[in-house]
């Protein structure tokens, strides 16, 4: 799997669950939901993972979409 997709089988998971979570936190989705819908153990491994992937906490993410309901996903 490794070297079919160039990383791990877990990352690969985590980038599928951000990516899910990015689209409830679009649709105004709070965050500890969108956690626990996409796969995460708790709203503080997703926030870490989160921030580390997006480059935003997930809160600041679903801000951007509350203040402009047009913006394009990232």
């Amino acid at each position: 799997f490794t070297r079919l997709r160039g990383i791990t089988p877990y990352r690969y998971l985590e980038t599928v669950r951000v990516n899910e979570a990015k689209k409830l936190l679009e649709q105004g989705i709070e965050p500890i939901e969108a956690a626990m819908q996409t796969g995460f153990v708790d709203q503080s491994h997703f926030s870490n993972f989160f921030k580390d992937f997006i480059g935003l906490t997930p809160k600041q993410y679903q801000n951007i979409f509350k203040d402009n309901p047009r913006a394009n996903s990232f």
